[in-house]
């Protein structure tokens, strides 16, 4: 009876963090989205993962103990640390690692310290750690001419901020409260996570805990590559093109000179070019919200369609798939999340004079993946080509 009571109060406890975090995210989302000055985080989201873990904490005079096990979408992880306290203050070093042999996860070393605020009958806590440790991450070369580059170990530091609130609810039952704020300094992005569920016993003595992650991205100084810019004017004309980027083009083709003046032709040649301008320019971006997970068969099915969806013809979805599907070798899934013209336009605005009728723009982001995950599909516009036409395609590798 113990145990199906405990398993209510955990089931009820990851129902209500579900909840509460699920409409944390959608406030979140939209008022970042109304702020003109956010527009690095837009992609505000709850992640799915839900994770269950058990934690312990012994005590014996001013030394201390704390373990916590805990699974995750790669695998089982264990917390360990040991400290000293004295009052309301600590100090704590410990090893955070694969419960057994993983390795996809990372291998954390850590010092921190806390500090505990009591107001009866609530228990406070603030941790702040900072911690290094390895991590083998698969390499993505960027060239299709060296697809059996080596994995390599990456080294990397972390730092966390995590207020604690215990609150007690029926005798040694207590609640617990835990927003944890991270940071790599490999990663161009923050964790915001938020863990609720029971612990059993005064002082942190055992209990249980739900997980739900937060997470805004945003990906500094990401090189937006092969923005390919297509142009099919009614009759032959002279076509000013010029590009307001957030950051450095670091390639064109032809020479760019504060703008291109090219002369098009309806059939989409331009003169003295390949038939179509080329640049590349690094731009702190951020993934959107929606997007797909494909496996490499199915990117070479699924891809072509999506693209026509967006408006592009045979032969810029053949220039597409002739680049990227190289480039996108070295992941078993990939998450494609597509950009289009009113949100690729903050990091690049795009003016053609004269102005053609329609303009169709998509970046795509990819971030591979290691097993498949669940996103949410955008709309796809079904766009018609009509009159003066220009299109651009170009993508980034992100993660």
């Amino acid at each position: 009876m113990k145990a199906v009571t405990i398993f209510l109060f955990w089931a009820a406890g990851n129902l209500f963090a579900d909840s509460l975090l699920s409409l944390t995210a959608f406030i979140a989302e939209n008022s970042i989205k109304r702020s003109t000055a956010a527009e690095s985080w837009q992609n505000c989201r709850l992640t799915g993962l839900s994770s269950i873990g058990a934690c312990a904490h012994i005590q014996w005079s001013s030394f201390q103990v704390n373990a916590k096990g805990f699974n995750t979408s790669v695998g089982m992880a264990y917390d360990l640390n040991f400290g000293l306290s004295q009052r309301q203050y600590g100090f704590y070093a410990g090893k955070m690692g694969p419960l057994w042999e993983n390795e996809k996860l990372p291998d954390l070393t850590y010092i921190g310290t806390r500090i505990d605020v009591r107001y009866q009958p609530v228990l406070g806590r603030i941790d702040m750690q900072y911690g290094w440790g390895d991590v083998l991450v698969p390499t993505i070369p960027r060239s299709a001419l060296a697809p059996d580059y080596p994995d390599v170990s990456f080294a990397y530091s972390l730092f966390s901020f995590t207020p604690q609130i215990s609150i007690p609810v029926y005798k040694k039952l207590y609640f617990l409260l835990l927003p944890v704020i991270e940071k790599y300094n490999f990663e161009n992005r923050a964790h915001f996570s938020l863990s609720m569920g029971l612990l059993f016993g005064q002082s942190f003595t055992g209990g249980f805990n739900a997980i739900k992650q937060l997470e805004r991205s945003t990906f500094e100084n990401t090189l937006i590559r092969k923005p390919n810019i297509y142009l099919y004017p009614s009759t032959p004309q002279q076509v000013q093109v010029t590009l307001f980027p957030e950051g450095e083009i670091t390639a064109c083709i032809p020479e760019y000179n504060d703008g291109w003046k090219v002369m098009a032709f309806p059939d989409g040649s331009i003169e003295g070019t390949e038939g179509y301008l080329f640049y590349e320019v690094k731009v702190n971006i951020a993934k959107g919200t929606t997007g797909w997970c494909l496996s490499q068969n199915e990117f070479a099915a699924e891809m072509p369609r999506i693209l026509k969806k967006y408006g592009l013809s045979d032969r810029e979805i053949n220039d597409f798939m002739e680049y990227w599907q190289p480039e996108l070798k070295h992941a078993p899934y990939y998450a494609v999340y597509p950009l289009t013209d009113d949100q690729v336009t903050p990091y690049c605005t795009l003016e053609i004079n004269p102005r053609p009728e329609h303009i169709f723009r998509i970046w795509t982001l990819f971030s591979p993946l290691w097993q498949r995950i669940e996103l949410p599909v955008p709309a796809l516009p079904d766009w018609e080509r009509k009159g003066f036409v220009a299109v651009e395609w170009g993508g980034a590798i992100i993660d």
